[in-house]
């Protein structure tokens, strides 16, 4: 499941406002964010602010991150741990790469050294057919789709 800041308010929603405003001024003055004196009634009424809020392109943002940058960006974008210079990893990479292609074949294999080979296969196309030039790169991939689809 996706996070969504709709969620998050639809949960607001459910709760006691003012024990959740009471914990979040607790929480927030323990960090330093707002003064020991700051009023309950400023905090609830930021609450209901939140609430009345769209948040259509937020939620798209989250979902964003987590097509970008799977399994769990939008967690990860949530958790301030994002860094546009990180590079993603080879399961990032490949989840991204076929995360919404289904394929019988690979569900139905559970054989470890299948798997292995597999990655293998995977390091292997990519560090065969990148390049500095974007066009070559795509162009090295389709031929070796094409070769690949010729069975």
């Amino acid at each position: 499941m996706a996070y969504s800041v709709k969620n998050l308010q639809e949960s607001i929603k459910k709760v006691d406002r003012e024990i959740l405003a009471d914990e979040t001024k607790r929480l927030l003055v323990e960090d330093g964010l707002i003064k020991k004196n700051y009023k309950i009634a400023e905090i609830q009424r930021r609450i209901d602010s939140f609430l009345n809020q769209d948040t259509k392109y937020t939620d798209g943002f989250l979902r964003a991150f987590d097509s970008i940058y799977p399994p769990d960006g939008a967690r990860r974008a949530l958790l301030g741990k994002h860094d546009e210079k990180s590079e993603l990893t080879w399961r990032e990479i490949f989840v991204n790469a076929t995360v919404d292609v289904p394929s019988r074949t690979l569900v139905a294999s559970k054989d470890i050294e299948v798997i292995t080979e597999l990655k293998r296969a995977f390091i292997t196309l990519v560090d065969s057919c990148f390049e500095d030039s974007r066009e070559e790169t795509l162009n090295n991939l389709r031929t070796i789709t094409k070769i690949l689809g010729e069975k």
